[in-house]
């Protein structure tokens, strides 16, 4: 059964290495490529008065080990990254936020190398921010798109009212034609 008590020796080891935030643009090598079951997380937090909610995926993996990704707007670049651990507290632009556990999906079974793999692979990573279709939410919905996971509609917390590009649309949205949420 999954338990997220106990920790492996190969866990401990790379804790030492990985237990800091990462920079943006910045990996850790993840050398963990042990298959196991794993339970993914969505979390969301408020982007402050905005509408729209900001999305991260912590995985969790049998023994304890944690990893969160999330994409952030960085001079205009969206930029993913990931840190060990769950999400924290933290503030933006000066105002506190909370994460909140959105949902969970259960008994995937992957390792942190191939999690962190698909991360690093994404086609949306690295391109022009833009508000409406390439964002920190489409960024998650393509994340968890690559475990199966179909993250609800109306996910982004925003109205697209753009078209998303033909050239990865089927990446982003998981459909060949534009939806509307």
């Amino acid at each position: 059964m999954f338990s997220s008590s106990s920790s492996s020796s190969k866990s401990s080891s790379r804790s030492r290495k990985t237990n800091n935030r990462m920079a943006p643009r910045e990996w850790c090598i993840e050398d963990d490529d042990t298959i196991r079951e794993c339970r993914i997380h969505l979390y969301r937090r408020s982007c402050g008065p905005l509408v729209a909610y900001h999305w991260a995926l912590t995985f969790e993996w049998q023994g304890g080990y944690k990893a969160t990704y999330e994409a952030l707007d960085e001079d205009s670049t969206l930029t993913d990254r990931w840190k060990e651990g769950d999400v924290e507290k933290g503030s933006d632009d000066g105002e506190i936020y909370e994460w909140y556990r959105y949902d969970t999906y259960t008994a995937y079974n992957c390792s942190p190398q191939n999690v962190n793999s698909k991360a690093r692979s994404l086609r949306i990573g690295n391109m022009c921010y833009n508000s409406m279709s390439v964002n920190y939410h489409e960024w998650a919905k393509a994340l968890a798109k690559r475990f199966g996971v179909t993250l609800p509609p109306g996910i982004a917390g925003v109205i697209r009212m753009i078209p998303v590009p033909h050239y990865f649309s089927d990446e982003v949205t998981g459909d060949q034609d534009m939806q509307y949420n």
